[in-house]
């Protein structure tokens, strides 16, 4: 048969048939006269086989050790003298006899060759690892369904943008706040991002999250050209609030902690997203925390 007959019969396309040639799990059969492969049944076996084997999982690159593979024995039946020999059959007979003719004359093998077996372990090891990754991923649909949120936000933050995307927040500066959770929620990396979801969920309780709402539309609404007055007053109340919530989640200690490369990413991402009131403010907490006195009337352009 040629590779188009072989490709219906077996249920796959000619392109796959040459892709199984190319990288050796189906030997390339000789040419007819006409140059076309000339295909046997034997090779319609073989294809089969890895079609199954590809349905369960298995690697192309590990197939071939599998469809080679001879370390399977079948059992062998038990030897038995040859009825016609007279003298033994009264000796079948004997009751005593029995268990032992019916013992095997070798132990029983398995039809599963080691190769086989330690492929299927390793498989069902990876099956497991997929199964737990998938519900996984269900869990955090479920929770993106419930939370109302979009599914760009990283999960361990769902509820805090669940709370603070019904507060009143404008739109541009839900998206600041959005684009500026992603980047950090980044930064910090799997060990930090506990940190920084146990830091949000407290903001979005029912304790802080009618303060921070007030706190945040008032940043929101700081102009341009606020005197330093009101951006000194602003930081006040945010060092106040949030100071409360880190004392209620232990201290410092136990937010996530980023490095001065990756605070300098937010600060760029910052200066391009606020005016120039709002960078001031940021500049003045982040001196207020290092207790750094800032300079009279310094702007966030000539104080960072």
């Amino acid at each position: 048969m040629n590779s188009g007959e072989l490709a219906r019969l077996a249920g796959v396309s000619v392109r796959t048939l040459r892709h199984y040639h190319q990288i050796g799990v189906l030997p390339e059969p000789p040419r007819a006269g006409n140059g076309y492969r000339c295909y046997q049944i034997g090779d319609l076996v073989r294809l089969l086989r890895i079609k199954r084997l590809a349905a369960l999982g298995i690697p192309l690159d590990r197939m071939p050790e599998l469809l080679d593979d001879t370390g399977r024995h079948p059992p062998q039946p038990p030897h038995l003298p040859h009825p016609s020999e007279p003298s033994d059959l009264p000796h079948l007979l004997e009751p005593s006899d029995l268990p032992h003719l019916l013992e095997p004359s070798h132990p029983p093998v398995s039809p599963v060759s080691p190769v086989s077996s330690d492929l299927l372990d390793q498989l069902d090891r990876e099956l497991d690892a997929e199964i737990e990754r998938l519900t996984r991923q269900r869990e955090i649909i479920a929770q993106i369904r419930a939370e109302g949120v979009a599914p760009d936000i990283p999960p361990e933050l769902a509820r805090f943008f669940a709370v603070f995307g019904s507060s009143g927040m404008s739109p541009a500066l839900t998206a600041t706040d959005r684009d500026q959770s992603v980047l950090l929620a980044h930064l910090v990396g799997e060990r930090g991002r506990p940190r920084l979801a146990a830091f949000c969920e407290l903001l979005a309780s029912a304790e802080f999250a009618p303060r921070v709402a007030v706190f945040v539309r008032r940043f929101a609404e700081l102009a341009p050209d606020a005197d330093g007055d009101t951006i000194d007053t602003l930081v006040e109340e945010c060092v106040a609030l949030f100071g409360a919530v880190v004392t209620e989640l232990g201290g410092a200690a136990v937010l996530p902690v980023v490095d001065e490369k990756q605070l300098r990413l937010l600060d760029d991402y910052l200066e391009e997203q606020l005016n120039p009131a709002q960078q001031t403010f940021f500049t003045r907490v982040a001196a207020y925390h290092d207790s750094v006195p800032l300079p009279p009337g310094a702007d966030a352009r000539g104080s960072t």
